[in-house]
């Protein structure tokens, strides 16, 4: 072998981008990137459905005016798998009657076989069960206007359990630092209002959070949301909007 007969070293690593999702997720107690591609999911809905730090951050809220807001950490879309979903064994709250059961969900648009209300993510209250409506945007940032509201005994993935008003004159600069104190008060709020065995072993906590241009026409609402990789019938906290 000659003197420049070297073998050649290992290829390069690759990096792949992710492909675009309608939901961005996150996750209590990991720290989530600043900006990552959401999952693909079938629904309609934040992304709020979230997953552990590191998922991408989808759209929120929108303002009364039809302004649409960012969505805060992502809702489960990953969660929500194509085809039928499965379910654990059924689990019962002692509090809200809380259950998990296997759901056909092989049409992606079922939430439409519902009676569902149409409601701004600002005017959603505690205790609203409800799917997201659709994102629109380039990979990582969407928005999402308005939500579909169904009675908590219907099958759903989301679920208020919990709201609390930033303060300052300015909207704080959207880092790891300001989604994980949102995320410590989200969960704080759902501990206030949930019951500790009421929760599925595989809920967690997602948020929604005023947009730049909602905040400058004084909305300061964040929006906790629990969130479940299956769909899921009753309430956590016990609270249903009548349809």
């Amino acid at each position: 072998m000659g003197d420049h007969d070297v073998p050649p070293g290992p290829p390069p690593e690759q990096f792949l981008r992710p492909g675009p999702a309608p939901y961005p997720q996150v996750e209590p107690s990991a720290t989530p990137p600043p900006h990552v591609a959401p999952p693909a999911s079938p629904y309609p809905v934040p992304a709020p459905y979230p997953v552990p730090w590191g998922g991408p951050v989808p759209p929120r809220r929108t303002s009364g005016t039809g302004l649409a807001v960012v969505v805060g950490i992502a809702v489960a879309a990953a969660a929500l798998g194509v085809g039928l979903m499965l379910v654990d064994d059924a689990l019962s709250s002692p509090n809200a009657g809380t259950t998990m059961e296997d759901v056909d969900a092989s049409d992606p648009w079922f939430v439409d076989e519902l009676d569902s209300t149409a409601v701004w993510v600002e005017d959603l209250a505690v205790g609203d069960c409800f799917f997201d409506g659709p994102y629109e945007g380039d990979g990582d940032i969407g928005s999402s206007w308005e939500v579909d509201v169904v009675d908590c005994a219907d099958r759903h993935p989301l679920e208020v359990v919990g709201e609390f008003e930033l303060t300052g004159d300015r909207l704080p600069r959207q880092n790891e630092s300001f989604f994980l104190d949102l995320e410590d008060r989200c969960w704080s709020a759902f501990d206030d209002n949930v019951a500790p065995d009421a929760a599925p072993a595989d809920l967690w906590i997602t948020f929604y959070w005023p947009s730049r241009q909602s905040w400058d026409e004084g909305d300061r609402l964040v929006t906790c949301v629990a969130a479940t990789d299956r769909l899921r019938r009753g309430s956590l906290v016990g609270g249903s909007r009548p349809t």
